[in-house]
């Protein structure tokens, strides 16, 4: 896909299933995440991935306010 076809082709997501990414899945976009480019070649890479029932007690916090 060229740069041109992922722009005209982007949608936005409002709203998400509740369907859990594999963490094959994960890991595979964090490595691409990686190869992104940065500043002088800084790479300040800080990833945090939230997973199970800690992300599940932080989405009902963000509910409830």
């Amino acid at each position: 896909m060229d740069l041109i076809e992922a722009i005209r082709t982007r949608k936005s997501i409002r709203a998400f299933t509740s369907k859990r990414v594999s963490q094959q899945v994960l890991l595979e976009i964090l490595g691409d995440a990686c190869r992104a480019p940065s500043a002088m070649n800084t790479q300040p890479w800080e990833f945090v991935v939230l997973t199970g029932d800690i992300l599940d007690r932080i989405r009902l916090g963000a509910v409830s306010k």
